[in-house]
């Protein structure tokens, strides 16, 4: 697929490292890294020493049923040419191809001429994500799934569509049907939107599908929502809106629950890093958590909050 990249909730951070004090000539070649970062690939290297080393060759090519290439140049970069010291260089590769994984590696090249090839390291830009979790309420009739996913890049998409069915039981049928932004090299949010008919006691099979402009309809994602087990005497109702989001510096969770507890705030990024945490007391049903994140970079985001045993995650949007 190769015109929408993905990032599901449960992501998996997509960076390997390559190098690290391996002697490359005509250059010691420090760490070799790559990773998304801010809505392109960052890609990152040093060298502990130079000697008459002349330029620095990055390169990308798509690795497709475990073959890689042509290649072809994303940048060069000019060399210390002779040096003792430790050199670092800083490149951002915004002509990536999405969907796809993006094989790269780096050519250190001699000023005669003659060059030696780095490591290949690969970076997974498979960048929508797709969201769907339950909220609990004290009747099990009352229970909703909330469903949404985002894009950080889209392309010739026509529209988006959600199917729900239980394997086996319930054929697949379409919940939700929205038009896409179509192109668009900004973050969309989609939702959330809820499903209000679930089958409860079954696992439920949600499945998220794009129709691209030229009618190539193409399955992005697909999540399995268990509900076998839903409780129907649940008495710790633990929600949370959020608004404004997407926000710019600073945004409100209005945080809802039947008792009083501990609450744990975790935010993560796209690749499982945790961004801040904090711990709250709260003595009521209702708490107003001002969230502050004035320093962090526009992209998608992931809200852990954790209270008596449950656990709920939200999406967040940044945007600057």
């Amino acid at each position: 697929m190769r015109y929408l990249t993905m990032l599901i909730f449960f992501f998996i951070p997509f960076l390997l490292f390559a190098g690290n004090g391996k002697k490359i000539c005509p250059a010691e070649l420090s760490y070799f890294k790559a990773s998304w970062q801010d809505e392109s690939v960052k890609i990152d290297w040093a060298t502990n020493s130079e000697e008459n080393t002349d330029k620095f060759v990055v390169k990308r090519a798509v690795a497709e049923q475990g073959a890689i290439g042509p290649y072809e140049v994303v940048a060069e970069v000019q060399a210390a040419g002779s040096s003792a010291e430790i050199k670092e260089y800083t490149i951002n590769d915004t002509d990536f191809i999405p969907g796809a994984e993006n094989a790269y590696k780096l050519e250190i090249h001699d000023k005669d001429g003659s060059f030696e090839t780095s490591e290949i390291l690969m970076v997974d830009i498979d960048y929508v994500f797709f969201d769907c979790h339950n909220i609990f309420f004290p009747k099990k009739e009352d229970n909703r799934v909330v469903i949404s996913w985002g894009t950080i890049y889209e392309a010739e998409i026509d529209s988006f569509k959600v199917t729900r069915g239980v394997q086996g039981v319930y054929d697949d049928e379409v919940i939700i049907a929205v038009k896409a932004k179509g192109n668009s090299d900004s973050t969309e949010l989609y939702g959330p939107f809820i499903d209000e008919s679930p089958y409860y006691g079954y696992a439920n099979k949600y499945q998220l599908f794009i129709k691209m402009n030229s009618g190539e309809e193409i399955k992005i994602s697909l999540m399995v929502l268990d509900l076998i087990n839903s409780v129907s005497d649940r008495s710790e109702n633990f929600t949370c809106t959020i608004a404004p989001n997407p926000f710019t510096g600073s945004t409100k969770l209005n945080i809802q629950t039947l008792q009083p507890g501990n609450i744990s705030i975790e935010l993560y990024d796209s690749y499982g890093t945790l961004i801040l945490s904090d711990n709250i007391q709260n003595t009521g049903r209702e708490y107003i958590y001002n969230l502050m994140a004035p320093n962090i970079p526009t992209g998608i985001y992931y809200l852990n909050l954790e209270m008596n045993g449950i656990t709920r995650q939200e999406i967040l949007s940044i945007s600057r």
